[in-house]
């Protein structure tokens, strides 16, 4: 659904639960070695969305790491955010520098844009 509302050069995507096949990259299954089977599902759903729209975009798959307040820390050019609300549903949003305008999104999501 939310393919069919976001603007032009924008992907999205919604994870509601586990993605079946997910594999975590070696230093993200570091992040969350320690953290409890919902936040480590949370986490790899999460990134296999963006994982997802980077791919649409001509991003190769990389580690999408946690950095500054946690903070994913985006390929060259991307800027974005994920989140979690608390439930299986995780969010983000991820875009090339430069564009705006694309916010407000609901959990489940994960919005990649192309400047």
């Amino acid at each position: 659904m939310l393919a069919e509302i976001v603007p032009p050069r924008v992907e999205a995507d919604e994870a509601f639960g586990d993605v079946p096949g997910e594999v975590l990259f070696p230093e993200e299954e570091a992040v969350v070695a320690r953290a409890v089977d919902k936040g480590r599902r949370e986490f790899a759903a999460a990134r296999a969305c963006a994982r997802a729209g980077l791919a649409r975009l001509g991003v190769p798959p990389a580690p999408i790491l946690p950095g500054v307040r946690g903070a994913p820390q985006w390929p060259a050019g991307i800027v974005g955010s994920i989140g979690v609300d608390g439930n299986p549903p995780s969010f983000g949003t991820s875009g090339t520098s430069g564009t705006s305008g694309v916010s407000g999104m609901s959990s489940g999501s994960l919005m990649t844009w192309a400047g």
